[in-house]
């Protein structure tokens, strides 16, 4: 069910304060300084899709690999579907899969060769997040959607050589061009006319909380749209402890068909593409395969955002360093869905379900604990026509269904 909506001088004050909204264009990585109040999330500018900068893969050299039994990783697993390994280092050894490929990986010594084996390959970043070099021993806490399962180890080396070719091909520059925006850019500009948007704010459940990490998972479902010009967002906002620090994890439902996913970086209110002024870069999810996330605030001032394709078993990796002034927790969690259009006069129907934040970590903590032992629902913004966000909580985990519909009202 949909929440009772605000009275109708909120919901006109909201709207107005939001109507004219800046349009982004490729080359850029800043924009004049949004903000977002208790009460709201932070407003997305509308971006230009005339021309999309693909997001390259975490470089190969930057990948770590895992073999372990089948059997060792179900005898690990929890409930939430999360593999706990804890193993000596001295248990793995480093091999190589093929002579001429050069790909190695840390097998568990204990595999008998006859087993059924299963792959975690890791950005190298998201594994020291959790390992010290100087450790005798190593920690795996990951989603099973992590593992890549195999009958045995030579079809393992064979998929394997096969996601390397994959990523070494996506690191190329490329740019996917929307020609009908070409042709008409300049039909882009009415979007600033409307924005229908709903937020659902969590919030931390004491001040003495610091969670510095999130866990979660993104589906997009459905997507059609018969000529409706939009800007059609369904995001996961996180916001940190300073002002107008917030990261977006956005899917993009763009008119031409494709879904595109990236991570918008607000530094007080500034928009930021990654550190050195990257650009806005996106992941192609048009596919419509679970997309796993893991979002770090480290010490040293930097962000860190890891997506996980799980339909080709490539990770992508969003950085920047916040050297200023950065925050230091995450201090709310904010679904929402966000259409910017003018008058609807076409048919469209946008469906993610659901983007889920399932866990989260303390500060100083190295276990992940369920994300509504450190956050509690604190407000809905109300509702508006074409639209819907329904947040909600099962155990410890927030869900959220997000659609953008020319039949929602």
């Amino acid at each position: 069910m949909k929440h009772m909506k605000l009275s109708v001088v909120l919901l006109a004050l909201l709207l107005a304060a939001m109507a004219m909204v800046p349009m982004v264009s490729a080359g850029d990585f800043a924009s004049p300084v949004s903000t977002s109040s208790p009460k709201t999330g932070m407003v997305t500018p509308v971006f230009d899709d005339s021309e999309i900068v693909l997001k390259e893969p975490v470089n190969e050299s930057e990948i770590v690999s895992f073999v372990f039994s089948e059997n060792l990783l179900n005898s690990r697993k929890g409930i939430s579907n999360t593999v706990s390994i804890t193993i000596p280092r001295s248990q793995l050894m480093k091999i190589k899969l093929d002579t001429g490929s050069g790909i190695e990986v840390y097998m568990d010594q204990g595999i008998e060769k006859t087993e059924r084996v299963a792959l975690l390959q890791l950005p190298r970043e998201l594994f020291e997040q959790e390992n010290k070099a100087t450790s005798d021993q190593i920690t795996l806490d990951y989603p099973l959607t992590y593992y890549s399962f195999y009958p045995s180890m030579a079809e393992l080396t064979k998929a394997t050589e096969q996601r390397k070719a994959e990523r070494i091909a996506k690191q190329q520059h490329e740019v996917v061009k929307n020609v009908k925006k070409e042709i008409a850019p300049a039909t882009m500009g009415t979007l600033a006319s409307t924005l229908y948007a709903e937020w659902d704010l969590w919030k931390r459940s004491s001040t003495s909380y610091t969670p510095v990490a999130l866990r979660g998972d993104m589906k997009p479902d459905t997507f059609s749209n018969s000529g409706q010009s939009t800007a059609n967002y369904h995001e996961t906002e996180i916001h940190l402890n300073r002002a107008n620090d917030v990261v977006e994890l956005l899917l993009w439902y763009c008119d031409d068909g494709h879904i595109w996913l990236s991570a918008p970086i607000y530094d007080e209110g500034v928009l930021k593409w990654g550190t050195g002024g990257t650009g806005m870069k996106w992941i192609d999810v048009s596919s419509k395969s679970r997309v796993n996330y893991e979002f770090y605030v480290n010490a040293n001032g930097q962000y860190s955002i890891n997506f996980y394709h799980t339909g080709t078993g490539i990770w992508y990796n969003f950085n920047y360093n916040d050297s200023d002034n950065p925050s230091t927790y995450i201090n709310r969690i904010v679904p929402s869905t966000e259409l910017t259009t003018d008058t609807v006069s076409k048919s469209f129907d946008t469906i993610t379900n659901t983007m889920n934040a399932y866990n989260t970590k303390d500060s100083g903590s190295s276990s992940w604990i369920g994300t509504c032992q450190r956050f509690s629902h604190d407000y809905f913004t109300g509702n508006a026509n074409y639209v819907l966000l329904n947040g909600y909580k099962i155990g410890d985990t927030i869900y959220s269904y997000h659609r953008a519909a020319n039949s929602q009202s």
